[in-house]
């Protein structure tokens, strides 16, 4: 519970790595911080993230389910750097009121 940021480069290149949970309390997720865990397949984020920067699921090409704590609208708030999903998979985020596909599509 007292993490607040995942740091730049912290679990990239995790070959094993298949599902991530950022609790509530994280705020930041720091560039690349996945990237290259090509058998990461889900991940859960707290609705305290405020902040994803650059290339956090890059390679990541399994990515299939985000899974939000929050509203769309929360998830849309967050402030996500222009390349923060760069050659991951085709995932889905679920939010608590609807989802969105990788292209930005909401349904609610």
């Amino acid at each position: 519970n007292s993490v607040t940021s995942i740091g730049k480069w912290a679990f990239s290149y995790c070959n094993n790595l298949t599902s991530v949970t950022l609790s509530n309390g994280v705020i930041t997720v720091g560039r690349s911080a996945f990237a290259n865990c090509p058998n990461l397949m889900s991940v859960t984020i707290g609705d305290s993230v405020t902040t994803i920067n650059d290339n956090i699921f890059w390679n990541c090409t399994n990515l299939k389910s985000i899974q939000f704590e929050g509203t769309v609208d929360e998830w849309n708030a967050i402030r996500k750097d222009k390349n923060w999903d760069a050659s991951s998979g085709n995932y889905t985020i679920y939010c608590i009121d609807g989802t969105i596909d990788k292209n930005g599509t909401v349904t609610k």
